[in-house]
């Protein structure tokens, strides 16, 4: 067994959702943390889902400040290459799509 730590990161896209992190095609994705930062010039509403098994699951829903970031330290385990963690924005964003970092490990 191996354990390899990563990350991945992007933009959101309106309210369109998101995919963040998808499960591993083998093995077992670890999520350690979801950062998202608001770049914008007003406040955001982004929600934040794990889908399993074609079911979706509310990590969290929140409203970001302008130039402030997002936090969220819970443990997630992806077993599936179907499985994801997705974000979403409540409305259109101003002038700017917010941004993400997703840390996670990679065990083979």
């Amino acid at each position: 067994m191996s354990f390899t730590e990563t990350m991945t990161q992007g933009n959101t896209n309106d309210t369109t959702v998101v995919n963040m992190l998808a499960g591993p095609a083998s093995g077992r994705h670890v999520v350690r943390s979801i950062r998202i930062a608001n770049l914008d010039t007003v406040s955001c509403t982004v929600t934040i889902d794990a889908y399993i098994s074609s079911v979706s699951y509310r990590i969290q829903k929140a409203v970001i400040p302008p130039d402030s970031t997002l936090t969220i330290e819970d443990c997630f385990v992806l077993t599936a290459v179907a499985d994801k963690i997705r974000v979403v924005l409540g409305v259109a964003k101003t002038t700017t799509q917010p941004q993400y970092i997703v840390t996670y490990g990679v065990i083979t």
